[in-house]
């Protein structure tokens, strides 16, 4: 179905509609037929999936509801998840874009600074100088919150480039400003991946103790 009609639903985007079927309907389709597509490391333990999430909402006994009702009630859910991964899709090869052109402005370009979050990863991870990528933070809500991320090896690789120092790790507040020496730190995760600061200032700061 997806690829009689993915491109057409992503408003004629060959390249956007790609991304979905990598991202989304192929797993989909593998956990259906039975395809691994991972390694279990842990015994008993396995990524959640879309189809589990799916199998949750559906009726497993006769007073629980019919399966064609649970059918019926999941599609504006499903329709809703599919869209906002057509949006996203369309908003990386937007993000691109900006980032190449800050990178290509910015003069010390081991510390890349934006101006709002974007999709960086594919196109910063493929360049030999980014250490580390600072943008503003959005999930928390706080007007005053950089992020710092440390850039991995590759673009799907785990590995990273240069953790924060190991002084640092799982400290926040005070203490991480004792340690750095830097107003305005306010965390860094105990896996050393990624800090926050009040400022931008302050981000910049610590990104370049952190070189």
């Amino acid at each position: 179905m997806w690829k009689r009609y993915g491109a057409e639903a992503c408003a004629g985007d060959p390249q956007v509609a790609d991304v979905v079927d990598k991202k989304m309907v192929q797993p989909i389709d593998a956990a259906d037929t039975g395809v691994p597509l991972y390694d279990v490391k842990i015994r008993g333990v396995s990524p959640y999936l879309f189809d589990n999430v799916l199998n949750a909402l559906t009726p497993s006994r006769p007073e629980d509801g019919s399966v064609d009702e649970a059918f019926r009630n999941l599609l504006p859910f499903a329709r809703h998840i599919l869209q906002k991964e057509i949006d996203k899709a369309r908003q990386f090869f937007e993000d691109i874009d900006v980032v190449k052109r800050v990178y290509h402005d910015t003069a010390d370009k081991r510390i890349i600074v934006f101006d709002r979050p974007y999709a960086w990863r594919s196109v910063l991870a493929r360049k030999k100088e980014p250490v580390y990528v600072i943008f503003p933070g959005t999930a928390s809500g706080k007007p005053d919150e950089w992020i710092i991320s440390c850039v991995p090896i590759q673009p799907q690789d785990k590995r990273l480039r240069k953790k924060f120092p190991d002084r640092w790790g799982g400290l926040s507040g005070e203490a991480l400003e004792r340690a750095t020496g830097i107003k305005g730190a306010e965390f860094v995760h105990s896996n050393r991946f990624v800090a926050k600061a009040n400022s931008r200032e302050a981000a910049e700061a610590m990104a370049k103790a952190a070189l």
